[in-house]
């Protein structure tokens, strides 16, 4: 199963999802929804994601297909001090506190600028269905001491 650190809600759904096929022993891959593979992948998501994947990565011991990231072809990149460096054909799982890296929030600005300009609607909103709203996280938790989900 691909798990998507960006496509189910974020780590705690994806981790959640890993832990669960671990239970009934099957393997797990990590998938980035900037693009496709069969196991742990980043594209062009400029870090952030790519933090979470290898975070996701490390604690799950039931992801055994082996991670890429495609990372290095961007020419521009949103965190301070730029790419999550490629050494030995590996990236690093960050170390500083939270997803282990910083945010260049002028570069932000500048891609948000960008983005306003040339495209046309958001990546996470349908034309077709204006008033839409995906809800994520997840809200519905399973709440152990009601043996039941909430709503």
């Amino acid at each position: 199963m691909f798990l998507d650190t960006t496509c189910w809600g974020g780590l705690r759904q994806a981790l959640e999802a890993g832990q669960m096929l671990e239970t009934f022993q099957h393997s797990a891959a990590a998938h980035s929804a900037a693009a496709h593979s069969s196991a742990a992948h980043s594209a062009g998501e400029l870090g952030i994601q790519l933090a979470s994947m290898l975070h996701l990565g490390a604690c799950l011991p039931n992801l055994n297909l082996a991670a890429d990231a495609h990372c290095h072809h961007l020419t521009g990149y949103i965190l301070k001090g730029g790419k999550l460096p490629h050494v030995g054909g590996a990236v690093a799982l960050p170390k500083a506190p939270g997803l282990g890296v910083e945010v260049d929030r002028d570069k932000v600005a500048e891609y948000a600028e960008h983005q306003a300009r040339v495209v046309s609607y958001m990546h996470d909103r349908d034309p077709g269905r204006p008033d839409w709203y995906a809800i994520w996280p997840e809200q519905n938790r399973a709440d152990p001491a009601k043996k039941r989900v909430s709503a």
